[in-house]
């Protein structure tokens, strides 16, 4: 007990605000409140939905929620898992889930409030890469290597093609709920020897799409992408 040191306070955590399965539809979301007036941040986990939702943290200034403190939005598609840690901005949390597909979408949320502090949102989780070896593209196709998890930072691409007839192309895409592309960040076209790219990436699912555009053979090349986490 105590800090003999005069530095930091322990770490400790509340009770789990709200920790269970949910399905989420159109016409049903699921909104978690809760005081976090003697918490420094919240954590918020989920796993990744049947096709897809949108999660919002926001702080208001009490239990009326009349006047916004703040706000943030991550958008996961299927495949794609969120952990973050968010500053308590106010003294006052929402956490709402919403989905804008059909049928019902199933995950499992968790708010946690800690009094762990950090100066930004965080991405604590480690392993948000996609990788292949001597993968093969079939002719006139293309294969889709999604990223596990929603995190914002900076990203890097290695791809290598195994001949020289520069044939694939790579495009490193933001995908909205339903796994659809939504924007590019990066792109190489005609992929004829090793090429490492860097990028940014916002509150969105990535995956690095690999097209064959020739139609008389399938190309194989080796990849790693990977965003760190902040």
């Amino acid at each position: 007990m105590g800090h003999p040191d005069l530095q930091d306070p322990a770490v400790w955590r509340g009770p789990v605000t709200f920790g269970q399965a949910i399905t989420v539809t159109t016409v049903s979301t699921t909104v978690v409140d809760t005081e976090v007036t003697n918490f420094a941040s919240v954590v918020i986990t989920a796993t990744p939905p049947t096709n897809g939702v949108t999660i919002t943290c926001a702080f208001y200034t009490d239990s009326t929620k009349a006047l916004l403190a703040s706000f943030q939005s991550w958008t996961l598609s299927a495949g794609a898992r969120l952990e973050v840690i968010v500053p308590s901005m106010a003294n006052f949390l929402e956490v709402r889930v919403t989905t804008a597909q059909a049928g019902n979408q199933n995950l499992s949320l968790v708010v946690l409030p800690t009094n762990l502090g950090v100066s930004r949102i965080a991405y604590p989780r480690t392993g948000n890469s996609t990788s292949a070896l001597n993968q093969s593209i079939a002719l006139s196709s293309s294969q889709a290597f999604v990223l596990p998890q929603v995190i914002e930072g900076e990203g890097y691409l290695y791809a290598n093609p195994l001949d020289a007839s520069a044939k694939l192309n790579l495009t490193v895409r933001h995908l909205a709920q339903d796994g659809t592309a939504l924007s590019k960040i990066a792109q190489v076209t005609g992929l004829a020897a090793a090429q490492d790219l860097e990028f940014l990436t916002s509150t969105n699912p990535v995956d690095v799409l690999v097209t064959n555009t020739d139609g008389a053979a399938a190309h194989s090349l080796e990849l790693r992408c990977q965003v760190q986490s902040r």
